[in-house]
């Protein structure tokens, strides 16, 4: 498979993160996600982008429901096929921005920010128009993504605190180049036993930029939250969940 320059920068970062994706989400219990997509999944298959170790795949297909999980990483494809044993889950390695999943879907998901790990716009563009040729008419998109930190941006550059305990310290450095709208994280741990190192690199989007993406693929924003609760999305919220249904 030839990959973009964008891609390809990608997996080589998550072919890294995938040692440590396990512990690096073990805080973010996806019980909420799940739940919120059952609700809206209607009685076809699901469709979700950047799978991962199946965090959210498998409790979905334990649920009953058939899923095709597209992951960039073999590290984390492998993993997600292990998972996945006996239940219904096709895994497909690819890019999100020019797959072609074998449709039709009921209801597609992009959580866990994976949209803005497509670092160009049009790449991000790209992927709503490739959910759209394989969503039923009338079928739902729901993207997770977060709102654009102004404390981040306005700075440049940071370096944080994000975790402390009598073992270990937890750091995030934050790089933004607001030009292309690309934050480079490095969340760095500090312990005894060894550091580590983890680096991401995300397109930021903001609320009003990802609805003009959804239309120019021919869906409308049904429902906005600040997170899988439902809660309201206000200006002071960081999270964003988006429910886009496409157009009949």
């Amino acid at each position: 498979m030839d990959l973009h320059r964008d891609a390809q920068r990608q997996r080589q970062l998550w072919d890294r993160f995938a040692a440590h994706f396990d512990d690096m989400y073990a805080p973010n219990d996806p019980a909420q996600c799940v739940a919120f997509l059952h609700a809206r999944a209607g009685a076809g298959r699901l469709l979700e982008l950047g799978a991962g170790a199946g965090r959210v795949a498998v409790p979905l297909a334990q649920l009953g429901h058939e899923i095709v999980a597209v992951e960039l990483s073999e590290p984390l494809a492998a993993t997600l096929r292990e998972r996945a044993n006996g239940l219904s889950i096709e895994v497909v390695v690819d890019d999100i921005a020019v797959m072609q999943p074998c449709g039709p879907f009921s209801l597609a998901y992009a959580v866990d920010s994976t949209l803005l790990h497509l670092t160009e716009q049009q790449r991000q563009i790209d992927c709503f128009r490739r959910v759209a040729q394989v969503l039923v008419p009338g079928g739902a998109f729901v993207v997770e993504t977060y709102a654009p930190p102004l404390d981040a941006l306005h700075a440049r550059q940071h370096l944080g605190l994000a975790g402390l305990t009598d073992d270990l310290v937890i750091l995030q450095a934050t790089v933004v180049d607001t030009v292309r709208q690309v934050i480079r994280f490095n969340h760095v741990t500090v312990q005894a036993t060894g550091n580590r190192v983890v680096p991401i690199e995300e397109r930021y989007v903001w609320p009003s930029e990802l609805d003009l993406m959804g239309q120019l693929a021919g869906f409308d924003l049904e429902q906005r939250w600040a997170w899988f609760d439902e809660s309201p999305f206000t200006p002071e919220s960081h999270g964003v969940v988006s429910v886009f249904r496409l157009r009949d």
